[in-house]
């Protein structure tokens, strides 16, 4: 790894540590299907967390997946995001 990947893991390890605590039970994911954000995912459920991804494409590990639409009006993607959620 080069210094700019091991701080990434840094901070997502960082992450996962903070979010796992009693009182988390489950963990959106922003761009839960890159790079990044696959990894977030994973290690969330590996510390026992729900997760949903809310990204362009699907992520197959994640709990839930929230894929938005760049073909709509952008105006209605929080309501949409926020409709999914719930």
């Amino acid at each position: 790894f080069d210094q700019i990947n091991l701080l990434m893991v840094f901070c997502v390890q960082s992450t996962v540590e903070r979010m796992a605590a009693p009182t988390a039970a489950h963990a959106v994911v922003v761009g839960g299907a890159g790079a990044l954000g696959k990894t977030l995912v994973s290690r969330l459920i590996a510390a026992g967390l729900t997760t949903t991804s809310v990204d362009l494409f699907k992520n197959a590990e994640a709990s839930r997946s929230v894929e938005l639409d760049v073909k709509g009006d952008w105006t209605d993607v929080g309501a949409r995001v926020t409709q999914e959620l719930k």
